[in-house]
């Protein structure tokens, strides 16, 4: 029996091979075709982020080519989740010049992801391991939201994001993205937030961190109860309603500007 069990032993593989992205096998001709007719135009033709709209856009474009992505669920530094990624295609970035794209199918969506994963060299890795799993969210106390804002100032936040959650000119003169370019602090008080705009995605980024930016990962300075009463303290620092702008014209002039809209409606504001 002992010799028997050895022998099992020593055919079995040493380790599990990591599963490929389900991606893999997509059909990148398709990627191509819909990446130049949605996503050229401000992450450029070669997907180095230099379109013809990006020098307008803030914050600037990402680069594919780079391999850095800012808004996932794996840990600090490592590449994005397939899911991740589609995410973003399906949802856009809030706040920021990356659309959602609902129209598109499917198929299409697989194939651009695919796409924009082989232009960063990460199509054909191993899809990596999401965080450490999350744990169930308590519900918000008064202890614990005094918990979150102990943990916002011993955290750091307030150098970036203010003191009560918006940011200034001294807080953000000085923030710079990995590349060079200025970063900005969103305002913790206004809605909505880039990478997704629920205590769930809060969660990820305090976990996480976002890669390229000088936002850092607490996944080595916090536990996952933590970063819970962290965010149900960001959370509560949001109005229960925001108030509506006097001018919503000269309000949302900035977001035509800034955003991609030009890219196909240009010209005066009327």
């Amino acid at each position: 029996m002992r010799a028997a069990l050895l022998l099992l032993l020593a055919v079995l593989p040493s380790h599990v091979a990591a599963a490929p992205r389900p991606v893999a096998t997509a059909d990148l001709a398709l990627g191509a075709r819909v990446y130049q007719l949605q996503c050229a135009r401000c992450h450029g033709a070669a997907a180095d982020g230099a379109g013809r709209e990006a020098p307008a856009l803030v914050p600037h474009p990402r680069n594919f080519t780079a391999g850095v992505f800012k808004f996932r669920t794996t840990p600090s530094s490592r590449p994005p989740a397939t899911a991740d990624v589609l995410r973003t295609i399906g949802h856009g970035l809030n706040g920021t010049g990356m659309p959602s794209f609902p129209e598109l199918t499917d198929d299409e969506r697989h194939a651009v992801a695919a796409f924009v994963l082989k232009a960063a060299g990460l199509l054909d890795g191993a899809e990596p391991d999401p965080v450490a799993p999350m744990p169930p969210h308590p519900t918000p106390t008064s202890d614990r939201l005094a918990l979150g804002r102990s943990l916002y100032v011993d955290a750091g936040c307030p150098k970036c994001h203010g003191a009560a959650g918006t940011p200034d000119a001294d807080s953000t003169k000085d923030l710079k993205n990995a590349d060079g370019t200025p970063a900005t602090a969103p305002d913790l008080t206004t809605a909505p937030l880039p990478g997704g705009d629920t205590p769930v995605d809060l969660y990820y980024r305090l976990l996480t961190g976002v890669d390229g930016s000088p936002m850092p990962s607490f996944e080595q300075a916090l536990d996952g109860q933590d970063v819970w009463a962290l965010v149900d303290y960001v959370w509560s620092l949001r109005p229960a309603s925001p108030p509506a702008p006097p001018d919503p014209v000269a309000d949302g002039d900035p977001m035509r500007t800034s955003r991609w809209c030009r890219g196909c409606h240009a010209g005066a504001r009327r």
